[in-house]
């Protein structure tokens, strides 16, 4: 919260339900009382990542092109250059929830595959809302983060994601690592 309007990174309208970026416009829509605390969450553990990203940036890329995606748009991800194998894939959508995809418990071999010998490249569908600013975060770990994985793959909704910034603090101090982020813009019919 800040006094003046002018100097606040988020802005959000109660009447319209919307959330405004200072810089990207909207990035959130259908917040109300109950989903704001999620918005504001995801947005503070987004400052974080990206200040990581500036100091050891991994190089992550929308190969799909930098537009609105509509529901039933292919979303490609491209990263490469990575110094460290081990890979933390999860998305970050408008309204705060962590969408959790590599490694995936189902498939054990990418919890040990080393990522960072070779280029990159994963899909994904826009299919469902919330629609606004979504955000792809990948890093690219020395060590194995199994705390990291297990912890994220639990914040399923926007209050179980509350503490999402606190926690990637706390568990990614010390880590040698690359961080990168992808901005993904999706509507329902855009």
């Amino acid at each position: 919260m800040v006094p003046d309007k002018r100097d606040a990174d988020l802005v959000w309208s109660v009447a319209d339900g919307t959330v405004e970026h200072v810089v990207g416009g909207v990035v959130a829509e259908n917040v109300d009382a109950a989903r704001i605390r999620g918005v504001v969450s995801k947005w503070a553990a987004l400052k974080w990542l990206k200040q990581e990203a500036a100091l050891s940036p991994a190089e992550a890329t929308l190969a799909s092109g930098n537009q609105r995606n509509a529901v039933g748009n292919r979303v490609k991800i491209e990263m490469q250059g990575a110094k460290y194998p081990h890979l933390t894939l999860f998305n970050l959508p408008p309204d705060g929830h962590v969408e959790f995809f590599i490694p995936d418990p189902a498939k054990p071999a990418e919890a040990t595959k080393d990522w960072s010998r070779e280029p990159i490249r994963e899909e994904f569908k826009v299919d469902q809302s919330p629609y606004g600013a979504e955000h792809m975060v990948a890093i690219f770990s020395k060590e194995a983060l199994p705390e990291l994985q297990a912890a994220l793959s639990a914040m399923t909704t926007p209050q179980r994601a509350e503490a999402l910034r606190p926690m990637l603090e706390q568990v990614l101090s010390g880590q040698e690592m690359q961080v990168g982020v992808v901005d993904i813009y999706t509507g329902p019919g855009a």
